[in-house]
């Protein structure tokens, strides 16, 4: 278990940032500017192989939600499925905009509290590549072609290419890009340090993820009362049969490991219904409660620290359409749930380099808080859910 702790990626960003506050004025500068160097053409490759990711994934799990679904798998069943998770990924998210806007500058994050560097740490180099594809146009294709993909290609033959691109993909983050994850965030990290913003920083965002995780925990209490009808005693059973899948997903920071604790505390909440045996699987990485509340609320804050004007709710309603749409191509890696969001944040929200980084480490830091509210989410949905189809289907039967 200790091994297991020193080999993850958030205890490995944890000793980054605890070496460079400590160390890192003993660091030469030009070091320092090469690290940011190396940073920046680690994001830039990543940011350009975005696009194949996103198309892989979305691909990959529109093509396979068919067969995950199991014998549920009625068009009826996964058209309200898709549905339900847009929405509730969705009001998750524009929940995190309200309490950002009513809370953020009571506890201090504003912008008279903006980042201002007193020096500045340039890139030993820089370079750049060609867009070739948007991630918008990558995204669409996606979806158009796991649609249109099985009235020209056998089963087989789809299940197999959507197979192979996912391996690519996998291949992609987990070999090349999530071992390289800490270089990239030292190299911001120093220039942080460098320019005396990281003691500020993380005065200001430890707060914010404080907000987030109190957000999380309200939220997914009111979800359980909700599937409880509000009966106290109900409510408390209901918390008691998941309370082995919040263990899990905070010890393993993993939906999937704990996958098999959240359908279990899913049968027992809804009395061994066999509908949740196909929505607990198939919504694992989909619908993430969690990741809708944290990303947005510490993208608003950064915003607010970085001293630029938060987003009107129209502009804020754009970035929640791609946000959520993008929830379908989140890999099961780690980070993986902030590395597809990068595009979304840069286009939508104007991030810099330093605010993705930023992100990407907060993101990372505390990915057991968010992991578990995504499982304990789950585990509600699929109660509300069931509740909801079976009314639907029981009236158009009647």
């Amino acid at each position: 278990m200790f091994k297991k702790i020193c080999l993850s990626l958030s205890f490995q960003l944890i000793v980054i940032v605890g070496l460079v506050f400590t160390f890192g004025h003993f660091v030469p500068v030009p070091l320092k500017a090469a690290s940011y160097g190396l940073a920046l053409t680690l994001k830039e490759g990543l940011v350009w192989c975005i696009p194949f990711v996103i198309f892989s994934y979305m691909f990959s799990c529109l093509t396979g939600f068919r067969q995950g679904a199991g014998k549920f798998a009625a068009g009826t069943f996964i058209a309200c499925l898709l549905l339900g998770v847009c929405l509730s990924n969705a009001s998750a998210a524009f929940l995190a905009y309200g309490v950002a806007h009513t809370f953020l500058g009571s506890i201090g994050v504003m912008p008279s509290t903006c980042l201002q560097p007193t020096l500045c740490l340039e890139p030993l180099w820089s370079f750049s590549l060609p867009k070739l594809v948007a991630n918008d146009h990558a995204l669409m294709a996606g979806v158009m072609l796991s649609f249109f993909a099985p009235f020209v290609f056998s089963p087989d033959k789809v299940q197999t290419v959507s197979k192979h691109l996912k391996q690519y993909a996998d291949f992609l983050l987990n070999k090349i890009f999530i071992p390289f994850l800490p270089v990239l965030v030292l190299g911001f990290v120093f220039k942080m340090q460098h320019e005396g913003l990281l003691t500020h920083a993380f005065g200001i965002y430890g707060k914010v993820v404080l907000l987030f995780a109190i957000t999380q925990c309200a939220y997914l209490l009111f979800l359980y009362a909700l599937s409880a009808g509000f009966h106290p005693k109900t409510l408390l059973e209901r918390l008691q049969a998941v309370l082995p899948s919040a263990l899990a997903a905070f010890t393993t920071m993993s939906s999937l490991a704990a996958l098999s604790f959240t359908l279990k505390g899913a049968r027992d909440n809804t009395k061994n219904d066999p509908l949740v045996d196909a929505v607990i699987p198939s919504t694992a990485n989909i619908h993430l409660i969690g990741d809708s509340i944290a990303i947005p609320m510490m993208a608003l804050a950064i915003m607010a620290s970085y001293s630029i004007s938060a987003p009107s709710l129209a502009h804020y309603s754009i970035f929640v359409l791609y946000f959520v749409v993008n929830k379908f191509a989140v890999a099961a890696v780690p980070g993986g749930g902030i590395i597809v969001m990068l595009p979304v944040l840069e286009q939508h929200l104007g991030f810099s380099n330093e605010m993705l980084s930023l992100i990407m480490m907060l993101y990372i830091l505390f990915d057991a808080v968010s992991t578990t509210a995504n499982v304990l989410g789950n585990g509600a949905f699929s109660v509300i859910f069931t509740k909801i189809f079976r009314k639907i289907t029981s009236s158009i039967s009647s």
